[in-house]
């Protein structure tokens, strides 16, 4: 939690001062301890970080203008992804392309085909993230590090490893 202060509190300054050197620092310092701290320390964030990267190129490549109708989280190989498709010719073949990701063990399909929701369900959703992850924050016996938190029409879902 103090890392996440501090972080805020190093990009408030950013966006105050001409010291942004010292500052990017700072925050790059904060990060870094972070990362390490989570249960797959740097080398598991370097690997989810280019398995995210190498499954929005296969995403897109495949949605096209649709693409910011998704979202996506990865850990440790696994990926939960949901959101709305236009059609289940599409859905289909997204699904069978990010099982050819190479490090990708399992995929949680939550995808739906149809209309986008409206934005209100957006908010929705991003609030009910907003909160959960505030109570994991709060959480003493729980290292929120180690989870990645979304919401899905109303179902939120919590992608990481227990201690």
């Amino acid at each position: 939690m103090n890392t996440l202060k501090t972080i805020a509190i190093s990009l408030s300054a950013l966006t105050l001062s001409g010291c942004a050197g010292l500052v990017v620092a700072g925050v790059a310092g904060g990060t870094v301890g972070t990362i390490a701290m989570q249960d797959g320390g740097v080398s598991g964030f370097i690997s989810d970080k280019k398995l995210s990267s190498d499954i929005y190129k296969v995403a897109d490549k495949i949605l096209g203008d649709h693409i910011n109708d998704i979202t996506y989280l990865v850990h440790e190989g696994r990926v939960l992804i949901g959101g709305h498709l236009p059609t289940a010719e599409t859905h289909l073949n997204l699904i069978t392309e990010l099982w050819k990701v190479k490090g990708v063990f399992d995929v949680y399909d939550k995808l739906e085909v149809g209309k986008a929701p409206d934005v209100s369900k957006y908010r929705s959703d991003t609030a009910l993230t907003s909160r959960a992850r505030s109570v994991l924050l709060r959480t003493k016996s729980v290292s929120s590090l180690n989870y990645s938190i979304t919401t899905l029409n109303a179902t939120i879902y919590v992608l990481g490893v227990a201690q």
